[in-house]
């Protein structure tokens, strides 16, 4: 099936990038507040590794991934082997793996969501079908939602929502109805601020049709590395999405994988910069005390709902923030339908510059208000 590319759209989060881009080449200040990377560099443990790489790292590796890796994956989560693992070149590219190789019609998006949810189903061949999340009674409605697979990302892009454990069973049990698959991604489970993530999931491990996807991107600040991995238990869907790897990317970088082979040394690190992170959120609430409706459990955004500023365009909203401030924000209509009056703001970044920043949209906000 060919790619329909009049409902494919471009990615909001590059095209403002892009406009940034060109803005800075002029001279201006730019604040990025919107693409979704964090400001830090490589842990230093894995940095180091680039000392020790010789000429065999520069070669193919086994197309499933190289084993000491696999089995470090396969530890994160219990009850899977190394065999039940994937390697793939970015979870994006992980996702479109396992629709194809799920093969079904009809994808569930609980929005607002992530915007690649929908190219990946659409480059698949998927209908999609929408939940919104903040319907009070969402989980009744997806109760009655008829649906092949449902993605379910923990913390939540755009709005740092984690899923309680009513919700997950109130998921897991929609998907027994339909006989349905389960596509986790846990991008951004390494900044949880909270809720402790694993004491909801009991019930989605148990269940049998389930994908877990997750990766290195966020958590260890290797976005450019393009590194991310699938687990599955079912053998006959690994081995399509393996396929598929192999007829598609052959293998994920072998210097990607390779660094990360003593990943646990960079814990330390890690748990510094979700702390850092946590700081960055509350700041936010000192000089916008009245996001605290939308302070996130976890991840490293805002989703924020200009209507209680009586200001119901996003889309323009964001352009003139960025041309008149040099901040980038991404409009809440790349995240699904009805958040036309939202942004997304990313406060993952330095924060003396993050400071500067919200204080230069405080004053922008008030100006709009009083036009």
């Amino acid at each position: 099936m060919s790619i329909n590319f009049e409902r494919l759209k471009p990615s909001a989060s590059m095209e403002m990038s892009r406009i940034s881009n060109e803005l800075k080449k002029k001279g201006a200040k730019i604040y990025p507040l919107g693409i979704g990377d964090t400001h830090f560099q490589l842990p230093i443990s894995i940095k180091n590794n680039f000392n020790t790489l010789n000429d065999s790292f520069s070669h193919y590796t086994n197309a499933q991934g190289i084993d000491d890796l696999l089995n470090i994956i396969s530890n994160f989560y219990s009850g899977y082997t190394s065999k039940d693992v994937l390697i793939v070149p970015g979870l994006k590219q992980g996702l479109y793996y396992a629709l194809e190789a799920i093969s079904k019609k009809k994808l569930c998006i609980l929005e607002p969501a992530w915007l690649g949810y929908e190219a990946i189903a659409i480059m698949a061949g998927y209908e999609v079908v929408v939940v919104s999340l903040y319907k009070s009674d969402w989980t009744k409605i997806l109760e009655e939602v008829e649906f092949d697979v449902i993605i379910c990302c923990n913390p939540n892009n755009p709005d740092g929502k984690i899923f309680n454990k009513y919700e997950i069973n109130a998921i897991v049990n929609a998907a027994t109805k339909n006989n349905a698959w389960i596509i986790t991604d846990f991008i951004y489970d390494k900044y949880i601020y909270q809720e402790k993530l694993n004491e909801t999931l009991e019930n989605l491990f148990k269940y049998n049709n389930l994908i877990i996807g997750n990766g290195f991107s966020k958590s260890h600040a290797m976005t450019g590395f393009r590194i991310g991995y699938l687990i599955c238990n079912n053998s006959l869907i690994l081995q399509r999405m393996l396929v598929i790897q192999q007829n598609l990317a052959t293998c994920v970088p072998s210097i990607s994988q390779y660094l990360l082979l003593n990943i646990e040394d960079s814990n330390d690190e890690i748990v510094a910069n979700s702390k850092y992170y946590f700081e960055n959120r509350n700041q936010v609430l000192k000089i916008f005390p009245e996001w605290e409706i939308f302070k996130p459990s976890g991840g490293f955004y805002y989703f924020v709902n200009l209507a209680i500023y009586n200001i119901f365009d996003g889309d323009l909203f964001c352009q003139k923030v960025l041309r008149e401030c040099g901040i980038v924000l991404i409009p809440g209509s790349s995240y699904g339908s009805g958040y036309e009056s939202y942004f997304r703001l990313s406060f993952s970044i330095d924060k003396d510059i993050l400071l500067e920043a919200l204080q230069l949209l405080k004053k922008f906000i008030s100006d709009e208000k009083n036009n």
